[in-house]
């Protein structure tokens, strides 16, 4: 990293929250339990949304992205698929940036449920959102977790230093803490136990 970017004026801007996460939080307010028998699917059409309002279904958890991608703990998300009313999904790398993309079967699906206005969808309609570390151990899908107000489950060590403004936001109060080793020990077991450990606080976690 160092021989590509030592010449460079390198700039390090803020992560921005999702912008369609507060949209669509106006166009259907949130119910506290579930109605309709679980969760608002991952995608679904805003007028269902509309109809059904956001329903979080009880532990339910969220992540869809590369699991490519930082593999040494994404690697291990396949075992959380199976999870009740979990939705964790892997959108294969590249089909954004290939040339070839748009041959690939998987890349029309794969747009779709990344991009912004889904993911804001399935923060909305999940408890807790998988917030595996990235290149620092804070990454842009903590930020959209925090506006969906999904409750971020974040499975990195020594994180507190790279949150923005650190002295001023209550990061404790806001997020789920899971140990890396813990997590790469036992992945299921670890999501299972800091669910359950969290879901007596969701109202004080989400009021925060």
């Amino acid at each position: 990293l160092y021989s590509l970017a030592f010449w460079r004026c390198t700039v390090v801007i803020p992560y921005l929250a999702n912008p369609f996460c507060a949209q669509q939080r106006a166009a259907a307010p949130e119910e506290a339990h579930p109605s309709s028998g679980g969760a608002v699917e991952a995608g679904a059409s805003l007028s269902a949304q509309r109809a059904r309002r956001h329903v979080r279904a009880p532990g339910s958890v969220f992540f869809q992205g590369s699991f490519s991608a930082a593999s040494y703990l994404r690697g291990r998300f396949a075992s959380l698929q199976d999870l009740p009313g979990a939705h964790v999904q892997d959108v294969p790398r590249g089909c954004s940036e290939s040339q070839n993309a748009s041959l690939r079967p998987e890349c029309a699906a794969s747009r779709l449920r990344g991009s912004p206005l889904h993911t804001a969808r399935g923060m909305l309609s999940h408890e807790f959102c998988l917030v595996p570390r990235g290149d620092t151990p804070s990454s842009g899908r903590l930020y959209a977790a925090l506006a969906c107000r999904c409750v971020p489950l974040l499975i990195a060590n020594r994180f507190a230093e790279h949150f923005a403004f650190p002295t001023r936001g209550r990061y404790d109060e806001w997020v789920v803490s899971v140990p890396e080793g813990e997590f790469m020990r036992s992945p299921r077991a670890s999501i299972e136990g800091a669910i359950h450990q969290a879901r007596p606080q969701l109202t004080r976690i989400r009021s925060a």
